[in-house]
């Protein structure tokens, strides 16, 4: 039978501080038992190489399923929406690329709301479109313009958070959100977490006064979430550490989790050498001495429906997206789960009742939208 981390076997610990803060300290020793871990079983596939039709994605920019199982497939090259029934069969396509009601110009994610129907923001247009699930355009809301961030949406209560960026004193910018409530009128200004460590970095100037900027290869980095209770999940990936936010700042949870560090090989550096050849080939010089020794242990992270955390790691092979390590509502470490397709970063996957939905990439690089169902033994 399958263990939900609430009985005995877990050997991390969990301790409240004064201020309330919890903090979740993971060994490197999972609750499941052999035999009790999750698997990801691929059950539909959308997409194709070449040939015609709604299957032939050119790049997909966002990714949502509605309330009948229908999924909902940007495709940003075209800037249209192509619908799919929950067994793959093209129904229809919403919007086309314009300025006029119903049409997209720089649309780049999508997102169930509350009200059941589709909610799309279009940047360029500076506008969130309003559809329902027959693809009937309904209603606009005006938004700024002219940026390219992803990551908002709704949460369960209703609110509508827009990432947007932020010019200070100096010129510096930074990224903050804009939360709306169920009326769609902003009501408040949430400031997004910064990384808590100086990462190290190289750049160039060219004789026009140009400069270009490369970060060093293999350094950790922080990453946001925002959960569907309308707190701000991050990662530190170089740290693997888990931290819960309130919308003012203040922490409600920590989860922690004990590692061995994966050193960096000779492979790992000739790798990161090639990748590098656009900034060393234009006068860039790269530190070896000051590349960390090691690498991240976590890539990514994505939240489910059941306030579960999904932390991807690297396999053994170097791929990214095919390995999991699951935590449960609480932060204890449930155990590791296989990903028999390697999931993409952007747009980030569904969770919703006990279904993957997903956008892979073939060894040609041909995107596909996978829907797998979460076996929990």
């Amino acid at each position: 039978m399958a263990r939900d981390g609430q009985e005995q076997g877990w050997s991390g610990t969990l301790d409240t501080l004064p201020s309330g803060q919890i903090l979740v300290t993971n060994r490197d020793e999972p609750i499941w038992l052999p035999g009790e871990q999750w698997l990801v079983v691929e059950e539909m596939r959308i997409g194709r190489a070449d040939g015609e039709g709604p299957d032939l994605f050119g790049r997909i920019g966002a990714l949502e399923v509605d309330g009948g199982g229908r999924l909902w497939v940007l495709d940003e090259q075209a800037q249209e929406l192509r619908v799919f029934t929950a067994a793959g069969e093209y129904v229809r396509t919403v919007g086309r690329r314009g300025r006029g009601p119903g049409e997209f110009a720089q649309a780049i994610q999508v997102d169930l709301g509350p009200d059941g129907n589709i909610w799309v923001m279009d940047r360029a247009n500076a506008r969130l479109s309003v559809f329902d699930t027959a693809g009937k355009y309904t209603d606009a809301k005006r938004v700024p313009g002219g940026f390219l961030i992803r990551f908002g949406g709704f949460d369960m209560f209703g609110r509508y958070y827009e990432p947007f960026p932020r010019i200070g004193i100096g010129g510096e910018m930074s990224i903050v959100m804009l939360r709306h409530n169920a009326s769609f009128t902003s009501v408040d200004t949430i400031e997004l977490p910064r990384d808590p460590v100086k990462r190290t970095g190289f750049e160039v100037r060219n004789k026009e006064g140009g400069r270009l900027a490369a970060g060093a290869p293999f350094q950790g980095r922080l990453l946001w979430r925002l959960s569907r209770h309308g707190t701000i999940w991050v990662l530190i990936t170089d740290q693997y550490r888990l931290v819960e936010l309130e919308a003012n700042g203040d922490t409600l949870r920590t989860v922690s989790r004990e590692f061995s560090p994966l050193p960096v090989t000779e492979a790992d550096r000739t790798r990161a050498r090639e990748e590098l050849k656009w900034f060393t080939q234009q006068g860039g010089q790269i530190d070896w001495s000051k590349v960390p020794d090691s690498m991240p242990l976590a890539t990514d992270f994505f939240l489910d429906d059941e306030d579960g955390l999904w932390v991807a790691v690297p396999t053994a092979q170097g791929e990214s997206g095919r390995q999991f390590q699951i935590f449960d509502r609480v932060g204890r470490y449930m155990g590791d789960v296989q990903i028999p397709f390697a999931v993409s970063r952007f747009p980030r996957p569904i969770f919703r009742r006990g279904m993957m939905y997903a956008v892979t990439h073939d060894a040609s690089d041909v995107p596909h939208v996978v829907v797998a169902r979460i076996v929990k033994r």
